[in-house]
């Protein structure tokens, strides 16, 4: 099976997850940065380390689907998740020159003539086969680079669960995908909960690496379209429900037990309230893994391994109960 490159332009990878996770997946990695006392864009060879968390949630999230890949983090996002125009478009220019089949980008800006700086260095990205794949911003109405037609662009809707998507190849943005809010199966503490338009963007890299994996041609660009447009969900298909509901009263009794011990216990900030629906309001990150990792505990299963951990399930006991069911 052929070893896919993903490069994913972003704020980095954890060095802790690069030890826990990545170390047969990451084998090279660099850092696109702002040198102020010489005013220029410098490129190096960086160790791994990531200040925001947002690039460690692509990579795992890409690695979750696509578990033989190798990935190639381009730290370009500061701590505030931020980065500039002219680290962008060194990092384009990189991808130019280095090993990889796929362009992971969860960045955008509304900057009018950006398109025009980027295309000459898009285009030839793409006569060398390779394939971008780029988020659309969550608050702008442009979002450059994911508007442009030699780019996959991706937004998400929260209603949307799994890895089911909708394609049309004539919008601006051509696929439609999840971004319903997901716990990562490691606790990055920078990052809460993983969603919007950046998860769906993963999501899609993930599932595109296997049609480089499977195929030895050249026309990439044709076999990633025939799959979107094969597995392109209805509206009916795209927006069906999971199932959240709990029916083994055993296992709903021991869950309501074990949070309002770890209530009791102050090991974490939740409120039960009325029909045994959940508040969260002033917890932290923490306290979703403090719950899983007791019921993982206490269950004797491994719930990360066997399932999404969507957010939707902390939003009641008997919702918590079926992700303990599932997971069994």
């Amino acid at each position: 099976m052929k070893k896919i490159k993903i490069a994913i332009l972003d704020s980095g990878v954890n060095s802790t997850f690069y030890h826990r996770m990545f170390g047969d997946n990451i084998k090279e990695s660099y850092s696109i940065y702002i040198n102020a006392s010489k005013n220029s864009i410098e490129v190096k060879d960086y160790g791994f380390e990531d200040f925001n968390g947002h690039g460690t949630a692509c990579a795992i999230t890409i690695k979750k689907l696509a578990p033989n890949v190798e990935i190639v983090p381009i730290q370009i996002l500061s701590k505030d998740g931020k980065g500039s125009i002219e680290q962008l478009m060194t990092a384009m220019e990189l991808v130019k020159n280095i090993d990889v089949q796929l362009i992971n980008m969860s960045v955008s800006s509304d900057i009018d003539n950006l398109i025009f700086k980027l295309q000459p260095i898009v285009r030839s990205i793409n006569e060398q086969g390779k394939i971008c794949i780029a988020a659309k911003s969550n608050s702008r109405s442009v979002s450059i680079p994911a508007e442009m037609k030699e780019i996959i662009g991706v937004e998400s809707s929260i209603a949307i669960f799994g890895t089911k998507f909708k394609y049309c190849k004539e919008n601006k943005i051509q696929l439609l995908g999840s971004g319903t809010p997901e716990l990562m199966g490691y606790n990055t503490k920078n990052i809460n909960f993983f969603k919007g338009n950046s998860k769906a963007t993963a999501v899609i890299t993930g599932q595109l690496a296997s049609i480089f994996e499977k195929g030895d041609s050249h026309d990439y660009k044709k076999k990633i379209n025939d799959y979107l447009e094969a597995n392109s969900c209805s509206d009916i298909e795209l927006y069906s429900e999971i199932d959240m509901k709990c029916s083994r009263k055993e296992i709903d009794k021991t869950v309501r037990n074990i949070i309002n011990k770890l209530i009791k216990e102050n090991k974490i900030k939740t409120i039960v309230k009325k029909y045994d629906d959940l508040d969260f309001s002033y917890s932290e990150i923490n306290d979703f893994y403090t719950i899983i990792y007791k019921l993982e505990n206490e269950f004797d299963c491994r719930i990360f391994e066997r399932t999404t951990v969507y957010k939707r399930y902390f939003e009641t006991i008997n919702n918590l109960s079926k992700l303990v069911e599932v997971s069994m």
